[in-house]
Order: C-alpha cells, then structure tokens, then sequence
C-alpha cells in the first residue's frame, strides 16, 4: 500500500500505517523512533521521522532529493541513507541526475552532518557512482556502500566520512554485516572558544 505497518508482535495485528510513499523503514534500538525513507512526489522526498510513543505522529523530515535504501547505526546514533538522484532544471531541460554520496544524519540533532562521496569519473550524468544498499559494522567503525557502478563494495570510515577502500563484487545488491565487538566511539574534535562580551548596562 506504500505505507509502514506498525504490527504488535504478541497479537499479530496491525496497529496502524503511517508515512505514505515509504519505500525504506529503520526503527531505533529502543523502539521509540522510527526512520522512513519515503517519496513524496515526482521530483523526489526524503527522511521522516516519527514518534512511536505517539500514536505514530511525524515530528520531524530532512529533504534528500530521491532518496535511496538506508542504514542506521546500531546504536541508533546515526542514519545512513543513499542520495539516487537530484531533479534538475537547467533552463534549457530538466530531469534526474544520479546521485554519487550517502547522506550522513545525526540521530539527537535529526540533521545532516556529512556526506560520503563517492565520486565520479566525469561530469556527465552516466559517470556518476551512485550508492545503493548500504550496511553500518556492529562496532560502528565502518559504513559499506554497494556501487552498482564500480561493480565493488566501498568501505567509508564513520568519522572522516571518507572511502578507505573498495572490494570487487560483480553486480552488488543488498548487504548485511556479522561479527560483534564494542561499540566505537566517534572522535570528538573539540576547540576552545573565543569569544568577546560587552558587559554595559548590566551582567553579561
């Protein structure tokens, strides 16, 4: 129906459905947020976010051009989610051009922080290397990216938000990852401020 089914697991009944358009969902380890990837018209959508505790209500959205399939840390700190393509209009025609990073969304600002690139061999539309599936390590420590492409998978490090390395696959799908291990941190690259006041007419 294009819609999320929210499903209670001891009944087997359907609770309700939200987000129209939703072709991709990522809930949050403590079942609190749910994460749609969705497209809400002909030129593309986005990441919507909605509250479980609320009867499903949407509060809050990220506008991503057309969105492709998405990923979440396993934490739920960050949400991953591909960009396909990019309506453009140039004045003298107007179409999709295919997207060649991964969105990088802080899960407590509902923000994006980054952008993994991928990069291109040129600049016309057919040398782009758009991101499909994607898939996060279970220690957090790395972000895999299918690349139809490059005909590899790309191996981007969570913290530069840059690709370290990519490994030969013929025609990659989708991805899943194994293993376990403790959570990496992220590197917190902190500065002093230096700030002025002015104290005038009262206590700053």
């Amino acid at each position: 129906s294009g819609t999320v089914a929210a499903v209670d697991t001891a009944t087997g009944t359907v609770i309700t459905s939200f987000a129209p358009g939703a072709t991709g969902v990522e809930v949050t380890p403590d079942g609190v947020t749910v994460y749609v990837v969705a497209i809400t018209d002909l030129f593309g959508g986005g990441l919507f976010v909605y509250d479980a505790t609320a009867g499903y209500g949407l509060v809050g959205s990220i506008g991503l051009g057309m969105p492709g399939p998405m990923a979440m840390a396993p934490d739920g700190s960050r949400v991953y989610v591909s960009h396909s393509a990019s309506w453009v209009d140039t004045g003298y025609g107007a179409g999709f051009f295919p997207g060649r990073s991964v969105f990088v969304i802080d899960g407590a600002t509902r923000t994006v922080v980054a952008q993994v690139d991928l990069g291109a061999s040129g600049s016309n539309w057919s040398q782009q290397n758009t991101p499909g599936h994607l898939a996060v390590s279970n220690d957090r420590r790395r972000l895999y990216i299918s690349v139809p492409r490059l005909a590899a998978v790309a191996v981007a490090d969570v913290n530069t938000h840059a690709v370290v390395s990519t490994t030969p696959v013929t025609s990659p799908g989708a991805i899943a990852v194994s293993g376990a291990g403790p959570i990496a941190p992220y590197v917190i690259n902190a500065v002093d401020d230096n700030a002025t006041y002015a104290s005038t007419g009262g206590t700053a």
